[in-house]
């Protein structure tokens, strides 16, 4: 079965491989790719998360999968390239048949989000249990950020909620009372205007 990853999901894979290599692990896991997800502080799977928790929450996430990492299996001497567990496999199959179910070309990093939220690993499934977050809310955010929009290209992520990575909301900033009134500032507006 051929799969076709975007990007970011390409370069958490290579990540999570030298994670493992670096912890001299028996076994490429899911954790290892969620490890590597969360470190890309910058990236898609980062900031989809980061709408359900906070900083803080996502940095405990992190310390639990080291833990778990540490502990795994490992190679005694030298570093041996590491076999995919089968937990990582389910995982992209998951996110295969996600991808195929939206009629995407490319298996994104929403795919596996969604995925892990289906698949019952730990830490991940205990602690969005401990957020209260569901799959169908997650599922919904990423409906939300994408809009229409589908994977047709390994970079189309990049492009999914461009205008609040680069532009200011200001229907919400008057909605949460942030946007500054404009009563009693006609030198500015005339300004503006000009």
């Amino acid at each position: 079965m051929t799969q076709n990853f975007t990007d970011q999901v390409n370069q958490a894979l290579e990540q999570a491989l030298i994670l493992a290599q670096g912890n001299k692990n028996t076994e490429l896991s899911e954790n290892h790719l969620l490890k590597a997800f969360l470190e890309n502080k910058e990236g898609y799977f980062f900031e989809l998360l980061s709408h359900f928790a906070s900083k803080f929450e996502m940095e405990n996430l992190e310390q639990e999968i080291q833990k778990l990492l540490k502990s795994q299996a490992s190679f005694s001497s030298g570093v041996e390239a590491p076999k995919s567990s089968q937990n990582l496999q389910t995982l992209l199959v998951q996110a295969n048949i996600l991808a195929k179910k939206w009629q995407d070309s490319y298996v994104g990093v929403d795919h596996l989000l969604l995925a892990y939220s289906h698949c019952n690993f730990e830490p991940f499934k205990g602690w969005l249990k401990k957020l209260n977050v569901k799959t169908g809310n997650i599922e919904a955010h990423i409906t939300k950020l994408r809009g229409n929009q589908k994977i047709h290209s390994s970079t189309q992520e990049s492009s999914f909620d461009a205008l609040s990575k680069f532009c200011k909301n200001l229907t919400e900033l008057a909605a949460n009372g942030k946007l500054e009134p404009v009563i009693g500032r006609d030198d500015e507006i005339r300004r503006t205007i000009q």
